[in-house]
């Protein structure tokens, strides 16, 4: 197996037998729990403490389900054992996503209050052109009225130059 380069190196198994986390010699320090459907192991290159991954052992939606339920109750367990203040569990699916391994699988970021600088936390931070994240402004009706009557008039202006260019005079409607 080559070694694995974080943001550089793809993998795409046919199957979780195939798969990066399984061919990895070093796996068994890294799983958590296992059963007949989902692999719980620690993140190897970590977002941050306690980073963990849901592996689906089979492509199927069921499959996925189960290991996204277990991420899920996972973080109840932790949150009301008092060791995070919340979590995020999600998916990267495709590259234009951030997925590096093509097989199904979850991630689960245990949270901590103050473990982000921003006011705003979750989804809405990671996507930069989201309306409603943090900072972007959302155009009230108004304000998108305003401006869609200055595009039109920019676009009327543009036009009628380029009818009097072709025209050789100044346009003119009577």
């Amino acid at each position: 197996m080559n070694e694995w380069v974080p943001h550089e190196s793809k993998d795409y198994p046919n199957s979780y037998e195939e798969s990066v986390w399984n061919r990895d010699p070093e796996k068994e320090k890294y799983i958590i729990k296992e059963s007949d459907h989902v692999v719980m192991m620690h993140d190897k290159f970590p977002a941050c403490d306690g980073h963990l991954l849901f592996i689906p052992k089979f492509d199927r939606p069921r499959y996925v389900a189960e290991a996204m339920a277990e991420a899920y109750q996972h973080g109840l367990d932790e949150k009301n054992a008092g060791r995070i203040d919340g979590f995020n569990v999600g998916m990267n699916i495709d590259e234009c996503a951030g997925q590096s391994v093509f097989w199904p699988h979850i991630h689960f970021i245990p949270r901590k209050k103050g473990d982000q600088d921003t006011e705003h936390k979750g989804i809405r931070s990671c996507y930069p052109k989201d309306a409603y994240a943090p900072g972007n402004k959302v155009e009230d009706y108004h304000e998108m009225q305003a401006r869609l009557k200055k595009e039109r008039r920019a676009y009327i202006d543009k036009m009628r130059k380029e009818l009097e260019d072709k025209c050789g005079g100044p346009w003119r409607q009577d």
